[in-house]
């Protein structure tokens, strides 16, 4: 395998992982009907307030993590 082809394959891997532990996170967050309400929230400014008092639950702020911040990188590849 050349080295474009060995990049290209470790991107995959890393991308499949990323995806898994985000639908992961996502899945448990779900149970939460405080995360519900956060999805559902349209206004940027009541949006942003909830994402400060969810950002003291862990799986939230990985989860907030994968997607704001590493989403639009995967997308740009």
């Amino acid at each position: 395998m050349t080295s474009s082809g060995q990049a290209s394959a470790a991107r995959a891997l890393s991308e499949r992982e990323y995806r898994e532990e985000r639908d992961y996170l996502e899945r448990q967050l779900k149970k939460s009907p405080d995360f519900h309400l956060y999805l559902l929230t349209r206004s940027r400014k009541d949006r942003a307030r909830m994402e400060q008092v969810l950002m003291q639950i862990p799986a939230f702020r990985r989860w907030h993590l994968l997607t704001t911040m590493m989403q639009p990188a995967l997308d740009a590849s």
